[in-house]
């Protein structure tokens, strides 16, 4: 049982982990003047009609950190040879609402200063 609290609190750990991850990279650092400014702007140029592509890759952070949990727990469980489904859509849905709430917080520290 203490194994079970043991693992929750380790996917709750990561998924926290890659919601920031996902929301650094395609939110803030893509805000003019920061170090991937330029490459969203290219990105948009030329992948800007396809959404399906552009957005995962760095246009929407809710996106980019969906494909971070999908892809990072594929690599990790099938390095370490253990795949649970259900453990996998936790982590993916887990860390798109932490990613949502990462959002609301940012915006609601801009305002506050």
């Amino acid at each position: 049982m203490v194994y079970f609290f043991y693992q929750i609190n380790y996917l709750f750990l990561i998924s926290l982990i890659t919601a920031i991850c996902g929301f650094v990279y395609s939110y803030v650092l893509t805000e003019p003047g920061m170090i991937f400014a330029r490459l969203y702007s290219f990105l948009e140029k030329h992948l800007g009609n396809h959404k399906f592509i552009f957005n995962p890759l760095i246009g929407c952070y809710i996106c980019v950190t969906g494909q971070l949990a999908f892809w990072g727990y594929l690599v990790y469980y099938f390095y370490f040879g253990h795949y649970f489904l259900s453990v996998h859509v936790a982590y993916i849905c887990i860390s798109i609402f932490l990613v949502y709430l990462v959002k609301k917080l940012h915006v609601w520290s801009k305002q506050e200063s």
